[in-house]
């Protein structure tokens, strides 16, 4: 626990779990940034699941001994910390895997058509998605939100933490715009920003993070799930019948 205390800092909750792979399958529930799991081998269960994890966008960090365990993991694309190690290097090393994650996922995001073909391993288009500006003053919420609703609208989001960011990525073509209402109302150029889409008709669902929720990974992912019912059915009217 002396270890949970260390790694917890003010803002973000972290858990300990007995189990690697329960532990992996509760990351990508809550969708956790991290996940750091002391595995001495990888049997193909927990093999699966960090495969799952890192495809999802999950920073996973494999503490093991030097061992064929250490290989496998990077090639699952997981980060490999030397076990036994200090607290001073873990922390380290998770930071890290979280840096790079979160650098993997903007630069998925990177492409500005309206519309975002999903290339897949072996290179054949899969699908076409709408494209989507997920907008709140805390980035690493914002990336939470744009994550979930990839995954359960099947949208590709471009994420920003201020208008003037977002207003330098026109003439992009948005399907919807999810923005906190502050960044359009109180942040320099909000006004701008909320002309800009009004005039190239980009329907904007406001994004409201209630007081009594953190902005963590739960928080964020709470109100992900609040406009996804909305999101829909904005997207279906802007199809047409």
């Amino acid at each position: 626990m002396a270890l949970v205390d260390a790694l917890n800092p003010k803002r973000y909750r972290v858990e300990h779990v007995h189990d690697a792979c329960e532990a992996l399958l509760r990351a990508e529930v809550v969708l956790a940034h991290a996940v750091l799991a002391f595995a001495p081998e990888l049997p193909s269960q927990l093999e699966a699941r960090i495969r799952e994890a890192v495809a999802r966008g999950i920073a996973v960090v494999v503490a093991t001994e030097p061992t064929s365990a250490a290989a496998q993991a990077r090639e699952l694309g997981a980060a490999v910390l030397r076990w036994p190690a200090s607290t001073e290097e873990i922390k380290r090393a998770v930071a890290r895997a979280v840096e790079a994650a979160n650098s993997a996922r903007e630069r998925a995001l990177l492409p500005r058509s309206a519309r975002a073909l999903t290339v897949g391993a072996s290179g054949e288009v899969a699908v076409e998605r709408p494209r989507v500006l997920v907008m709140m003053r805390d980035r690493e919420a914002a990336l939470v939100v744009a994550a979930v609703l990839e995954s359960a609208v099947k949208v590709a989001c471009d994420v920003d933490s201020s208008p003037r960011a977002a207003m330098a990525r026109f003439p992009a073509a948005y399907a919807c715009a999810l923005v906190e209402p502050e960044l359009l109302v109180g942040a320099a150029h909000g006004g701008l920003l909320g002309r800009e889409l009004a005039q190239r008709g980009v329907p904007v669902i406001p994004l409201h993070l209630p007081p009594e929720l953190d902005a963590d990974v739960a928080g964020a992912a709470q109100v992900a799930w609040a406009v996804v019912p909305q999101l829909r059915q904005s997207l279906r009217a802007r199809r047409g019948p």
